[in-house]
């Protein structure tokens, strides 16, 4: 198990989810630094540095598969 701590913001989320498929991790577990504790205590843990060109590569991603309006909805979500 892989856990990936993104620094809570939106474009960090969208840099984790990107570095799940670069890295192909198999089993993971994305959270927020804020809301992270040790549970699993043989999880490797990977920090992720939120990179702009990686979100927006995700955001297009997402865009093409559930349109403007959905990605809308994720945020409304995600805030």
């Amino acid at each position: 198990m892989t856990t990936l701590l993104y620094d809570g913001s939106f474009d960090g989320l969208f840099t984790a989810v990107f570095e799940v498929f670069e890295y192909r991790y198999k089993e993971v577990e994305i959270k927020s630094r804020e809301r992270f504790y040790q549970e699993n205590i043989f999880a490797e843990i990977h920090e992720v540095i939120t990179q702009n060109d990686k979100s927006e590569r995700v955001l297009n991603k997402l865009e093409q598969n559930i349109g403007k309006q959905g990605v809308y909805q994720l945020l409304k979500f995600f805030i």
